[in-house]
Protein backbone atom coordinates (compact mmCIF):
# COMPACT_ATOMS: atom_id res chain seq x y z
CA UNK A 1 0.00 0.00 0.00
CA UNK A 2 2.62 2.47 1.03
CA UNK A 3 4.47 1.90 -2.40
CA UNK A 4 1.54 2.70 -4.30
CA UNK A 5 0.79 6.57 -2.73
CA UNK A 6 4.45 6.69 -2.83
CA UNK A 7 3.96 5.72 -6.92
CA UNK A 8 1.16 8.17 -6.81
CA UNK A 9 2.88 10.66 -5.41
CA UNK A 10 5.49 10.59 -7.62
CA UNK A 11 3.41 10.42 -10.39
CA UNK A 12 1.67 13.29 -9.63
CA UNK A 13 4.73 15.81 -8.97
CA UNK A 14 5.79 14.64 -12.80
CA UNK A 15 2.70 15.70 -14.16
CA UNK A 16 2.79 19.27 -12.18
CA UNK A 17 6.44 19.72 -12.82
CA UNK A 18 6.06 18.82 -16.72
CA UNK A 19 2.80 21.85 -16.95
CA UNK A 20 5.77 24.39 -16.15
CA UNK A 21 6.12 26.00 -19.68
CA UNK A 22 9.88 26.62 -19.57
CA UNK A 23 10.84 30.21 -20.95
CA UNK A 24 12.71 29.65 -24.38
CA UNK A 25 16.14 31.96 -24.05
CA UNK A 26 17.24 33.07 -27.84
CA UNK A 27 20.41 33.43 -28.36
CA UNK A 28 21.17 37.28 -29.97
CA UNK A 29 24.64 36.92 -29.84
CA UNK A 30 26.42 36.92 -33.63
CA UNK A 31 25.63 38.93 -37.05
CA UNK A 32 21.95 39.19 -37.69
CA UNK A 33 20.97 40.91 -41.05
CA UNK A 34 17.71 42.03 -41.78
CA UNK A 35 15.19 41.09 -43.99
CA UNK A 36 14.30 42.16 -46.81
CA UNK A 37 10.86 40.99 -46.84
CA UNK A 38 8.59 42.79 -44.20
CA UNK A 39 6.15 40.64 -41.56
CA UNK A 40 2.86 41.10 -42.07
CA UNK A 41 3.03 42.82 -38.58
CA UNK A 42 4.48 46.35 -40.09
CA UNK A 43 5.66 46.76 -36.15
CA UNK A 44 8.34 44.02 -36.32
CA UNK A 45 11.66 44.14 -38.00
CA UNK A 46 12.77 40.51 -38.95
CA UNK A 47 16.19 39.48 -38.91
CA UNK A 48 18.07 36.57 -39.61
CA UNK A 49 21.48 34.95 -39.12
CA UNK A 50 23.97 36.64 -41.68
CA UNK A 51 24.80 33.18 -42.53
CA UNK A 52 21.61 32.41 -43.92
CA UNK A 53 20.76 35.65 -45.76
CA UNK A 54 21.83 38.51 -46.69
CA UNK A 55 20.62 42.31 -46.65
CA UNK A 56 21.87 45.91 -46.61
CA UNK A 57 21.63 46.27 -42.67
CA UNK A 58 23.29 44.10 -40.21
CA UNK A 59 23.24 44.32 -36.14
CA UNK A 60 25.99 42.11 -34.45
CA UNK A 61 25.49 41.25 -30.60
CA UNK A 62 28.49 41.14 -29.08
CA UNK A 63 29.39 38.84 -25.82
CA UNK A 64 30.83 41.96 -24.29
CA UNK A 65 27.53 44.13 -24.38
CA UNK A 66 28.22 46.40 -27.23
CA UNK A 67 26.38 46.18 -31.02
CA UNK A 68 27.12 47.51 -34.22
CA UNK A 69 24.34 48.22 -36.50
CA UNK A 70 25.36 49.12 -39.51
CA UNK A 71 24.90 49.50 -43.49
CA UNK A 72 26.53 46.06 -44.92
CA UNK A 73 27.91 48.30 -48.06
CA UNK A 74 29.41 51.06 -45.89
CA UNK A 75 31.91 51.57 -48.59
CA UNK A 76 29.69 51.77 -51.56
CA UNK A 77 27.04 53.98 -53.21
CA UNK A 78 23.65 52.81 -51.82
CA UNK A 79 21.08 53.01 -53.91
CA UNK A 80 17.66 51.65 -53.78
CA UNK A 81 15.83 52.19 -57.56
CA UNK A 82 15.60 56.04 -57.46
CA UNK A 83 16.18 56.37 -53.86
CA UNK A 84 19.50 57.00 -52.09
CA UNK A 85 19.78 55.05 -48.67
CA UNK A 86 20.76 56.68 -45.33
CA UNK A 87 24.03 54.63 -44.49
CA UNK A 88 24.08 53.91 -41.05
CA UNK A 89 27.04 53.13 -38.62
CA UNK A 90 26.50 52.93 -35.12
CA UNK A 91 27.70 51.00 -31.87
CA UNK A 92 26.40 51.51 -28.51
CA UNK A 93 25.64 49.28 -25.51
CA UNK A 94 22.30 46.53 -25.35
CA UNK A 95 21.46 44.48 -22.11
CA UNK A 96 19.74 41.56 -22.33
CA UNK A 97 16.66 40.49 -20.07
CA UNK A 98 16.24 36.54 -21.04
CA UNK A 99 13.04 36.21 -18.65
CA UNK A 100 11.40 39.31 -20.41
CA UNK A 101 12.37 38.98 -23.46
CA UNK A 102 13.97 42.51 -24.29
CA UNK A 103 17.11 44.36 -25.13
CA UNK A 104 17.47 48.05 -23.67
CA UNK A 105 19.56 49.88 -26.13
CA UNK A 106 22.09 52.22 -24.95
CA UNK A 107 24.20 55.11 -26.48
CA UNK A 108 27.95 53.86 -26.32
CA UNK A 109 28.49 56.68 -23.44
CA UNK A 110 25.54 54.98 -21.57
CA UNK A 111 22.29 57.12 -22.39
CA UNK A 112 19.29 54.98 -22.16
CA UNK A 113 17.64 55.10 -25.78
CA UNK A 114 15.02 52.22 -26.30
CA UNK A 115 13.71 49.14 -25.45
CA UNK A 116 13.02 46.29 -28.24
CA UNK A 117 11.24 43.32 -27.27
CA UNK A 118 12.10 40.24 -28.77
CA UNK A 119 10.19 37.95 -30.92
CA UNK A 120 11.42 34.68 -32.02
CA UNK A 121 9.65 33.59 -35.55
CA UNK A 122 10.63 30.26 -37.27
CA UNK A 123 13.62 29.23 -39.52
CA UNK A 124 15.83 30.74 -36.85
CA UNK A 125 14.64 34.58 -37.64
CA UNK A 126 14.21 37.05 -34.60
CA UNK A 127 12.38 40.09 -34.46
CA UNK A 128 12.33 43.15 -32.93
CA UNK A 129 9.97 45.63 -31.79
CA UNK A 130 9.87 48.98 -30.65
CA UNK A 131 7.87 49.30 -26.63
Amino acid sequence: MKQIILFSIILFSLSISAQNQEIKKINIIGCWTKSMVPHENENLNVYSSCDTSSGTLKINFRKSGVYRLYSANLNSPQRCGNYIVKKTNKFGKYEYDREKQTIDIYTYGGKYEYTWQLHELDNGKIAFEIK
